[in-house]
Parts: C-alpha cells; sequence; structure tokens
C-alpha cells in the first residue's frame, strides 16, 4: 500500500528547512518561504504545496542562488514529497 504523505510534515520539513537558509545566509528563499507560509491565505492546501512546488523548482534552476548540498538535497527531498501528497 502507497503511504501518502502528511501535510504537517512537509510543513514541518519547510519550516526547518527556514531556519537552516537563515543560518546559512540564504534570506532571500527564507523570506519568500516565509511569506508564503505565514502571510498568505490560501484556499487550500494543495494550492499552497503549488504555490511552494514553484518556488522551490525556479530557486533550484536560479545560477544566482548558491546552496550548500546539504540544503540542496533537502530542498528535492521536500519536492519529491509535495509532488507525491498532490498525486494522491
Amino acid at each position: 500500500m502507497k503511504q501518502t504523505p502528511d501535510i504537517y510534515d512537509i510543513y514541518s520539513s519547510i519550516k526547518q528547512l527556514i531556519t537552516e537558509l537563515d543560518v546559512s545566509g540564504n534570506t532571500e528563499l527564507s523570506d519568500v518561504l516565509n511569506h508564503r507560509m505565514y502571510q498568505v491565505a490560501w484556499a487550500s492546501g494543495s494550492e499552497l504545496l503549488e504555490e511552494l512546488k514553484d518556488v522551490f523548482t525556479e530557486s533550484l534552476q536560479t545560477k544566482d542562488i548558491n546552496f550548500s548540498e546539504p540544503i540542496r538535497c533537502q530542498i528535492q527531498q521536500i519536492l519529491c514529497t509535495i509532488n507525491r501528497y498532490l498525486v494522491t
């Protein structure tokens, strides 16, 4: 049986990522994530996840942002989890 990721696990992972981004000096992405997570009223959790998916995808493709390998891996893992959640 395929286990559906819990949306609260995704939120927890993003909250942890925000902290790590702040510590590493990647405050631009941290600020964007904080805004999307805590300041925007979304119609549904899926709408928020679609937006976060776009933010993460764009940040990984942007040449101007230099993530450490652990942070890059963490973003990719969150993206995979969001994709699994959205298809179920």
